[in-house]
């Protein structure tokens, strides 16, 4: 996820929804939090848990996370609803914050699916 001097820190991004209320969530070893939310290491029952993306740049995460707000329907959503409730983030944080990479490269990333999948 580190990488060499000048280049973007890149984090995975997840949600997961516990009890009533969805999270989402950064990570800088996936593998920590599958652990801890999929295996029982929280000792809470995960009802849904999603990777949005295994390599988001640090600032684009860290914005989404912030803005992260529950809509109406979302513990009904399939990969379709979630892709596009992504776009639309990043589409804003583009405008918010000027950085024009942001949504070409993750557009250029959802040629294919989420990598994630529902629990």
């Amino acid at each position: 996820m580190f990488e060499g001097r000048g280049e973007k820190v890149k984090v995975a991004l997840y949600v997961c929804r516990i009890g009533e209320g969805w999270s989402m969530v950064l990570s800088l070893d996936i593998r920590v939090d599958v652990a801890w939310w999929l295996e029982g290491g929280s000792g809470r029952r995960v009802f849904r848990w999603l990777l949005l993306d295994g390599a988001l740049p640090l600032s684009q995460a860290s914005w989404l996370v912030e803005q992260f707000g529950t809509e109406r329907g979302m513990h009904q959503w399939g990969i379709a609803h979630w892709q596009a409730y992504l776009t639309r983030k990043l589409d804003f944080y583009e405008q918010a914050s000027g950085e024009d990479e942001a949504r070409g490269e993750y557009r250029a990333k959802r040629a294919a699916p989420l990598c994630g999948a529902f629990k």
